[in-house]
């Protein structure tokens, strides 16, 4: 049951690598923009799925109910009620929580792709954003670095999981 649930974590990193791939693969350019925001999305999805079956891989390690759950929360609440410590849930939470860690953008970043647009007459600004006159490259798009973002996050979760495995194979 441990195996099902590691390939299903496995599986949604590796479609969301494959999505950001994607996302970098040349579009005319009518349709670029639409494609990276797509792949950027879905990628997202991915991460996020893959974080949900990586909680439900620590409730087959700790024999709790899988199905019960569909966020940090709902492990945390199980685990309570049989008394039982979960350290690698306490690693996973806080490095969301750490706002030096690319996943702490995960949770803002899902919730913006699901909001509705706010009405507006002019695209936001971003004021964090200097561009150099003597720089020869070009200024990266809003599309480039949110998705410079999601490989980020991606490869930080990779290496969460890898860490935190490894130490649920020493209890």
């Amino acid at each position: 049951m441990i195996q099902a649930q590691r390939s299903r974590a496995n599986q949604k990193l590796y479609q969301a690598s494959l999505l950001l791939d994607a996302a970098a693969q040349a579009q005319d350019e009518l349709n670029q923009v639409a494609w990276q925001q797509a792949c950027h999305e879905a990628a997202l999805n991915a991460l996020e799925a893959a974080e949900i079956a990586f909680l439900r891989e620590l409730a087959v390690a700790y024999r709790l109910n899988l199905q019960a759950v569909k966020e940090a929360g709902d492990l945390e609440k199980l685990a309570a009620e049989r008394q039982q410590q979960l350290p690698e849930l306490k690693r996973l939470q806080a490095e969301f929580r750490n706002p030096a860690s690319p996943l702490s953008r995960l949770q803002p970043a899902l919730l913006a792709l699901r909001q509705p647009p706010a009405v507006s007459d002019a695209p936001e600004v971003d004021e964090g954003v200097r561009i150099s006159l003597a720089s020869a490259e070009e200024p990266q798009t809003l599309e480039e670095r949110q998705l410079a973002d999601a490989r980020a996050m991606h490869q930080a979760m990779k290496n969460l999981f890898q860490e935190l495995r490894e130490q649920l194979l020493e209890h």
